[in-house]
Parts: structure tokens; sequence; C-alpha cells
């Protein structure tokens, strides 16, 4: 018999569509940005982590305003590397900067988001990291935030 096997694995469509429905839902209202925003300010304070303050006032449901961070992109400084490697290190000399420094502290900042706090930025991308004088960086764009179910927290202490 020749024949194309399939998997029986069960869909749950409903909650892919749930899911899926929630997630859209967040994207258009920013109130969910501005609350993990808020969050995250409150939890990174102390690591030499900056997270932009919001400005309130001029927030809503569809206008997210936050304080503007003198920075550079983590993806452009990235780029300058590659394509002009003695310019990226004179800035980066010039703004002391040490790039291992700044990535060893982003590391460590990933894993206190995630098993100390459990609220962590889901997208830590280059173009969501910005480089701040003195081996400082601030994290930008906060639609990923997340957190990890408390049954999965409690499969886990089990397994321990």
């Amino acid at each position: 018999m020749t024949g194309v096997q399939t998997c029986a694995l069960p869909i749950f469509w409903d909650f892919a569509f749930d899911e899926l429905r929630e997630q859209s839902a967040q994207l258009v209202n920013l109130q969910y940005e501005a609350s993990a925003i808020r969050r995250m300010r409150k939890r990174l304070r102390g690591q030499r982590i900056a997270v932009p303050e919001l400005l309130d006032r001029y927030c809503g449901r569809r206008v997210l305003v936050t304080e503007f961070i003198h920075a550079a992109l983590m993806g452009d400084v990235l780029r300058l590397r590659r394509e002009d490697p003695m310019r990226a290190d004179a800035w980066l000399e010039a703004n002391n900067i040490d790039l291992r420094r700044v990535g060893r502290r982003l590391l460590f900042s990933v894993y206190r988001q995630i098993f100390e706090h459990n609220l962590y930025h889901g997208d830590p991308t280059p173009m969501h990291i910005v480089l701040l004088k003195n081996n400082r960086t601030a994290l930008l764009e906060f639609t990923s935030t997340t957190f990890t179910e408390r049954e999965y927290l409690e499969i886990g202490r089990a397994h321990v």
C-alpha cells in the first residue's frame, strides 16, 4: 500500500483563533503596551537598563508617547561595525561603550526578567535596544512583553 501517512495530532482551532484575536486586540489598543512599559520601568530600575518614561497625558488607545532617548540603535551600531569597523570603534570609545559589558548586562537582565520577575521583553532584537553613553542601554517596543503562565511554572518546579 503506497500513500501519504498523516499525523493525527489534535488541532485546537478555537484556542488558536482566540489567541490570535487577543493578540490583535492588544496590538491595536496601545494601552496594553503602556501598561507593559510601566511594569518594565519598575522592574528594570537598578539594572542600568532604561525604559522610556510614558507621557501619560498624551497617551490613549491609539496613541503612545514616551520621552525621547538620545541614543543609537544597537542594530545601526552592529551594521556600522560590519561596514566601517574603525568608525564604529571610534564612536564606541568616544561614548564609553564596551559591547561585551553591554551584552553581558543585557543577558543577565533577560535572565532576571524571566526567572525573578516573570515579566520579560519578548522581542529583544538589536532594533529594540539602544546604546547610551557609559555602557547603559534602553529597551524599546514593548508590544511583546509577556510572562510565563503559573501552570507552566508549577510544572517546572515539580521537576526540579
